[in-house]
């Protein structure tokens, strides 16, 4: 009797140990399986946050490249304008010419669709001026002209675009935290930029050092956003 007795307490011993096994690896399994959801969400995160910064970036580039020829075309109104230079890409804002269809200087010096011919410099000469424009005049001729206005609304725009994306990409998951001031000194040398093609103001030489500062910094985080999108996907 003592035997069975034993031996089904044996058995109650080993079948509440299994219970027990089986209780605790059920309860391991699904931690486990809670804490491989919580990743695969974390990396989820992390990737459309790279995907967003890529498409930040060649946004950026595309509207930062328009501000920079855009500023690049008042420096050169400026300059020309002050040095009374003669410039095929200036001079529709700089001077009064005779004899000569502004539309199709235009045309020439800033779409360049087709080379200069031996005419088209013979009369667009210094003896076809008739007035040079001070700089005030110049940029203000500039600021009038169509073609001018619509590029500085199309980068005004794409501006625009820009700052939705950069709000829109708020804090950095955990362990990309690194992009987020690169990502802001990006965006305000952009916005500095625009605003020199969009509003020049100050002194010709206050322009264009501020112009080259601004090229300079977005450029330089251009460059260290791409290599940090490049080590984030490895």
């Amino acid at each position: 009797m003592k035997k069975y007795l034993s031996l089904i307490l044996t058995v109650v011993l080993v079948t509440a140990m299994f219970l027990i096994l089986v209780a605790c690896d059920d309860g391991q399994t699904e931690e486990y399986q809670e804490n491989q959801i919580i990743h695969e969400d974390e990396v989820d995160e992390q990737q459309d946050f790279i995907n967003a910064l890529v498409e930040f970036r060649y946004l950026a580039i595309t509207v930062g490249t328009e501000a920079e020829s855009l500023s690049g075309h008042v420096r050169s109104v400026w300059s020309d304008a002050i040095r009374e230079e003669l410039n095929i890409s200036t001079m529709m804002f700089t001077t009064l010419l005779r004899d000569y269809e502004w539309d199709e200087v235009f045309q020439l010096g800033v779409g360049a669709v087709y080379p200069l011919t031996a005419e088209d410099v013979a009369r667009i000469s210094v003896n076809n001026i008739q007035e040079w424009n001070d700089f005030n005049t110049a940029l203000s001729i500039m600021s009038g002209n169509d073609f001018i206005i619509d590029r500085r609304a199309n980068i005004e725009s794409g501006r625009n675009d820009v700052s939705s994306l950069y709000w829109q990409l708020g804090s950095a998951p955990e362990g990309l935290e690194r992009a987020e001031p690169i990502v802001s000194a990006m965006f305000e040398s952009l916005d500095r930029l625009v605003s020199l093609a969009n509003n020049p103001t100050g002194s010709l030489t206050s322009f264009s050092d501020s112009r080259t500062e601004a090229v300079d910094e977005f450029m330089r985080n251009y460059r260290l956003l791409g290599d940090m999108i490049n080590a984030f996907n490895s």
